[in-house]
């Protein structure tokens, strides 16, 4: 049962690999990263069914397939970073991430040789291999582990970011790449343990079926993921951060800004821009004939916001109206909320909630 399982995982894993490593559409860079990553997973699914013997046997394609998480953890990071990052180029230089695996191979193959001459049966080579395993564990950990915090800080400081320009965070949040790296770094955390106390052929292909649908919610999360800095670039994305000295350097008057911000505010009240759940900063500004990077930079500076609340503040603010209006009466929140410009009832209760302190059905029924 558990070989026909991993059969299918491995042509599924084929089969995403070849779709994520053509794909056109989405972030193609960050496609291929995973497409790679996919491909590797696939590799450890595959391998193990003609394995069915106990792990500990020396032979260094298994030593690399055990330790193919040193590789796939970079990949993480890279995929990460393609995700949050238009404007990165890897360059050779990036290759450096890999060299705990060539060293963890090279230390492997120089301690089986070192063995081989001590005169030592295989039982007993065997047993110092496994405490030559074990004495690189902490490395390996430290290794995969400081790739997935890193990963995560990318994260957090791109939903900080994109604050600045994004009214609508539903698809572009990366939440669900988040859960990939919180579930990743589970099944690496079994199968340290797998591999150090109970190395049994059920243990490892529970592991790989685990590994299967691993792969396959991945690969479908990121054909799923849209194209989120479609010409934009992340110096500016940089610019636009709400860091005030980041604006230190600006040609903006405050005759000037004021004049913009006088603009902006009678745009917005009287065609009521905040009604599109795709608006973007580069929209705003250019109906405003302004840069974005000074368009933020009033925003942030005259009202102490960052777009995505000021945007926000007007939906609620629209939502309020429509929920104690007898116009609207016959709709319900989900309908209110996208009506006022939100892109999700997720979003529009949390963005309520957050400016009034109450839900939007708790609002209704205290005003009506």
């Amino acid at each position: 049962m558990i070989d026909i399982i991993l059969y299918i995982g491995t042509a599924q894993g084929v089969i995403l690999s070849l779709i994520l490593l053509t794909a056109r559409r989405g972030n193609a860079r960050a496609n291929r990263i995973l497409g790679i990553k996919t491909i590797l997973f696939t590799f450890v699914i595959f391998s193990f069914l003609f394995r069915p013997e106990e792990l500990t046997d020396i032979c260094f394609l298994c030593i690399a397939v055990q330790h193919i998480f040193l590789i796939v953890s970079p990949l993480i990071f890279f995929y990460t970073t393609a995700l949050t990052d238009p404007e990165v180029k890897f360059r050779a230089g990036h290759f450096i991430c890999f060299v705990p695996f060539i060293l963890l191979i090279a230390g492997y193959i120089l301690n089986h040789y070192m063995l081989a001459d001590t005169g030592l049966d295989k039982k007993e080579q065997t047993a110092l291999t496994g405490s030559f395993a074990q004495s690189m564990t902490y490395l390996i950990i430290f290794v995969m582990m400081s790739f997935l915090i890193l990963s995560f800080l990318k994260i957090k400081q791109y939903r900080k970011n994109i604050r600045n320009f994004f009214s609508s965070l539903h698809s572009v949040n990366l939440r669900w790449l988040q859960g990939i790296i919180i579930i990743y770094a589970v099944i690496l955390i079994f199968s340290i343990i797998a591999q150090f106390l109970d190395n049994g052929y059920y243990t490892w292909g529970m592991m790989c079926i685990l590994l299967s649908f691993f792969v396959y919610f991945m690969g479908y999360m990121g054909l799923k993921q849209p194209e989120i800095f479609s010409g934009i670039t992340l110096s500016l994305m940089d610019r636009w951060s709400i860091d005030r000295k980041k604006y230190g350097k600006s040609t903006l008057t405050d005759e000037r800004s004021n004049d913009i911000l006088k603009r902006l505010i009678d745009l917005m009240e009287n065609e009521k821009l905040y009604l599109d759940n795709e608006l973007k900063l580069p929209a705003l500004a250019s109906r405003l004939e302004v840069s974005p990077h000074h368009l933020s930079q009033i925003i942030n500076e005259k009202l102490n916001k960052n777009f995505f609340d000021f945007i926000n503040r007007y939906r609620v603010e629209e939502s309020k109206k429509m929920l104690t209006s007898e116009e609207y009466s016959h709709l319900n929140i989900l309908a209110i909320g996208l009506e006022a410009g939100f892109n999700s009832n997720t979003t529009f209760i949390s963005a309520f909630k957050r400016f009034e302190k109450v839900t939007p059905s708790g609002y209704r029924k205290k005003i009506l």
